[in-house]
């Protein structure tokens, strides 16, 4: 599995999953490849920890980086960020209980977050302190893309 994502991977993207519709066969193979992280593969783990910089990619994989790797991930997560956007609300969820500073890290990374529409849902949402929860719905909203 780990050769298969680690490959070319043009003919699994823009392939309809026939178990999930809204997603393509390149989605399930990082699904696949986070599932491995879970198991304690430390192949898949190198290998999620350079798929998850890549533009769109981080999705599958930023929970079970959160539990793997932590540490690597917060200090990685301007860059996941920056190449997938729509990801700063769950990298930030993934995170809270970790941490130290929730809202440190919100700075980091909200203004990348721009453009984000489950943003302003799920951080009220998901995050449990109320007082930071707040306190990155409100950078959301005063803050402006960094540049790269």
């Amino acid at each position: 599995m780990c050769e298969l994502v680690a490959g070319d991977r043009r003919l699994f993207r823009g392939v309809t999953n026939p178990m999930h519709p809204r997603s393509d066969l390149d989605r399930q193979l990082l699904t696949a490849l986070a599932a491995r992280v879970a198991l304690g593969d430390p192949k898949a783990l190198a290998l999620a920890q350079r798929e998850v910089l890549e533009p769109g990619q981080a999705g599958p994989l930023i929970g079970e980086l959160a539990t793997a790797a932590p540490d690597w991930l917060a200090s990685h997560a301007e860059d996941i960020v920056r190449a997938t956007p729509t990801s700063g609300s769950t990298v930030l969820i993934h995170l809270q209980k970790v941490v130290p500073d929730l809202v440190a890290l919100g700075r980091r990374i909200v203004p990348l977050c721009q453009g984000d529409p489950r943003f302003e849902a799920d951080i009220p949402r998901f995050i449990d302190d109320r007082t930071a929860a707040q306190a990155l719905v409100d950078l959301f909203h005063t803050s402006s893309p960094r540049p790269a």
